[in-house]
C-alpha cells in the first residue's frame, strides 16, 4: 500500500460510519487473503520447480557418471588393444626374421629326396612341417 493511499484511508476512517468501517475492513481482510494466496502459488510453484531441478540434476549426474564409466572401458579396451598390437607386431618380426637355407638339389633329384631335404631344413629353423 502506498503512503498515498495509506493517507486515503485514515482520511476516510476518521470520517466513515460504523457500516462503512466494517465493509472496509471485509475488503482489506480480502486482499489480505487473495494475496496471501498469490504468495502461497508462487511459493508452490517454486518448490515444484525446485524439485524439477532437482530430477534433472540428478539424471544430469547419473549421465556424467554413466559416460565417464565409458569412457574409462574404452581407455581400458584401447590400451589392452594396443598392447596386442605391439605383441603381434614382435610375433610378425620375429617370425619374419627366420630364415631357412634350403638344401642344394642336384638336377637328377627327384621329388621325394628333394621333399624329406626341405622338410629337414625347415625343422632346423624352428618352423613345424604339417602335411602328407
Amino acid at each position: 500500500m502506498t503512503a498515498l493511499n495509506k493517507q486515503a484511508l485514515r482520511e476516510e476512517l476518521e470520517i466513515c460510519s460504523k457500516d462503512r468501517l466494517r465493509r472496509l475492513t471485509l475488503s482489506l481482510l480480502d486482499d489480505l487473503d487473495a494475496a496471501e494466496k498469490r504468495i502461497a502459488e508462487a511459493y508452490a510453484g517454486w518448490g515444484n520447480c525446485q524439485l524439477t531441478m532437482g530430477v534433472y540434476c540428478h539424471a544430469y549426474e547419473e549421465a556424467k557418471t554413466h559416460i565417464a564409466e565409458l569412457i574409462h572401458n574404452h581407455r581400458v579396451h584401447a590400451a589392452r588393444l594396443i598392447d596386442e598390437r605391439i605383441v603381434l607386431k614382435e610375433r610378425i618380426a620375429e617370425l619374419e626374421s627366420r630364415m631357412v637355407t634350403l638344401p642344394y638339389l642336384p638336377d637328377d633329384c627327384d621329388q621325394t629326396e628333394a621333399n624329406f631335404k626341405y622338410q629337414a631344413a625347415i625343422t632346423a629353423a624352428g618352423i613345424g612341417v604339417k602335411g602328407e
